[in-house]
């Protein structure tokens, strides 16, 4: 049964909407189809067949003026065919530099998991492991932060070996 759901769903165009929904709390047809570069009509079409195989709700909007929005958001259903988790990368850096990576990291826009996160109660004795647990990024996303994060890796190993000699 959930098989032929993800089949059914992993047509692009559906895997768009659906994944453009699942990081906002519901958008309009017009703001999915300009989100993702389709056309009203075809978002609209889109949204009903979902609606119909229990994947999306709606609901109203209030609007300043005029007729309420009609939004559509996901249903627990959809919900459920997402990950509630994602792959976890451990990434291993010269030994008394981890937590300096994670700082660096945060400054820059990197929110990553702290340091130490992969031994018992936070303590990594070594200071040298980092665990990467990226929620549902875009590839984009992913590619942006790797860099930022290679960056950090790099400064914090450059400090630490200009500050032992």
């Amino acid at each position: 049964m959930k098989q032929r759901l993800i089949q059914s769903v992993a047509r692009s165009a559906r895997l768009k909407i659906l994944n453009e929904l699942k990081r906002t709390q519901g958008l309009a047809v017009a703001d999915l189809g300009e989100r993702l570069g389709m056309s009203y009509m075809g978002v609209k079409d889109l949204c009903v067949e979902m609606e119909k195989r229990g994947l999306l709700d709606t609901w109203r909007e209030a609007a300043p003026r005029g007729r309420p929005k009609m939004l559509y958001r996901l249903t627990q259903r959809a919900h459920d065919l997402f990950p509630t988790t994602s792959n976890i990368i451990t990434l291993d850096v010269l030994d008394g530099c981890a937590k300096q990576v994670v700082k660096l990291a945060k400054e820059a826009g990197v929110e990553l998991t702290p340091a130490g996160a992969t031994h018992p109660h936070g303590n990594d004795p070594r200071d040298s492991t980092i665990r990467i647990a990226p929620t549902f990024p875009e590839p984009t996303e992913i590619a942006q932060a790797a860099e930022g994060v290679v960056v950090c890796v790099l400064l914090a190993a450059l400090e630490k070996l200009l500050t032992a000699k």
